[in-house]
């Protein structure tokens, strides 16, 4: 914990100084292999732990799917609703239209 947050950052993420890479670039010629070895950017991982990582992607892209669909069948049930809903205030007046002729027709 006593080290620096540069020096922290360069073990981490493999960042060096200013300083550094002028050394790297005086020594390349003479540590060429070391350096493809260590700018590498591929990590070695078990073989089971890629195969959850890969499943758990399948599993998220699947439920995305299904997320998809559900708002699509949301959307359509809402617009349903409310074409219902005009329908039944229509069919409520002209129910009230009706009722009011036939008291017009029996109360002559």
């Amino acid at each position: 914990m006593n080290d620096s947050y540069e020096k922290r950052m360069e073990e981490k993420y493999g960042f060096s100084s200013p300083n550094e890479e002028k050394l790297e670039t005086d020594k390349s010629d003479n540590d060429s292999d070391e350096q493809v070895l260590s700018s590498s950017d591929n990590m070695i991982i078990p073989i089971t732990a890629w195969e959850a990582v890969v499943n758990q992607l399948g599993n998220i892209h699947e439920a995305s799917q299904h997320m998809a669909e559900a708002r699509e069948r949301a959307a359509k049930a809402e617009a349903e609703n409310n074409f219902l809903r005009e329908k039944i205030v229509n069919l409520k007046e002209d129910i009230e239209i009706l009722s009011k002729k036939k008291r017009k027709f029996f109360s002559k």
